[in-house]
């Protein structure tokens, strides 16, 4: 398959579901937007970030019971302490916990564009251009945000919790790293790239 067939077909994937994603978006505030003003309990089930994975750090007396299967092939033992923690919609914490997914929806569609314009950019036969050093200087610095969105949401939603129910010590059970690497990688891209259009602008003046 030639290489601007490729990039078509990518180009038709990524951007069907950046489409996809914001119609579906503009569906569920539209509902929860007619369930709030109709007075429909409804809205509470329509997803907007209200549901939290937590893990407590206060102790208890209930032991990890491991269990086996028939053969004892196959140990598996229920993990402690770790609970799903939904929050009332109109509440500080949910007005937050909203917040929180809004700007999480808008750095998911910004990577999505960001990576529509970089298909819309290439072009096999002169491949490395300014533009898309740019861009790809902006995924990077999109995924290392969402990792740093993540950190700082796991400090306010500590704070919160402390307010909240800090008997029970409940901290957001999140996972960090993998943003921050990607971008990291996409940066050196990056910088391969401006000196691959540096050699290429070197070579044509040379012509």
């Amino acid at each position: 398959m030639k290489p601007k067939s490729i990039i078509r077909i990518l180009n038709i994937l990524i951007t069907s579901t950046y489409y996809l994603t914001l119609l579906i978006a503009i569906l569920l505030t539209s509902l929860w937007i007619f369930f709030f003003v109709t007075g429909n309990s409804a809205a509470n089930g329509i997803p907007g970030g209200l549901t939290h994975e937590v893990v407590s750090f206060a102790k208890t007396n209930q032991p990890a019971v491991q269990h086996f299967t028939a053969d004892s092939t196959i140990a598996y033992t229920a993990v402690q302490n770790k609970y799903m923690l939904t929050v009332k919609p109109f509440s500080s914490l949910g007005s937050y916990s909203h917040f929180y997914s809004a700007i999480k929806f808008v750095i998911w569609l910004l990577i999505l564009r960001t990576f529509m314009n970089i298909f819309n950019a290439l072009d096999p036969e002169r491949p490395f251009t300014p533009r898309i050093v740019v861009l790809l200087k902006q995924l990077s610095i999109l995924f290392i945000a969402a990792d740093v969105l993540k950190i700082l949401h796991y400090a306010i939603f500590s704070r919160f919790m402390h307010n909240l129910a800090s008997s029970l010590q409940f901290s957001l059970n999140i996972e960090v790293g993998s943003g921050i690497i990607t971008g990291l990688i996409i940066w050196i891209i990056a910088v391969v790239y401006q000196r691959g259009l540096e050699m290429q602008t070197e070579s044509e003046l040379t012509v």
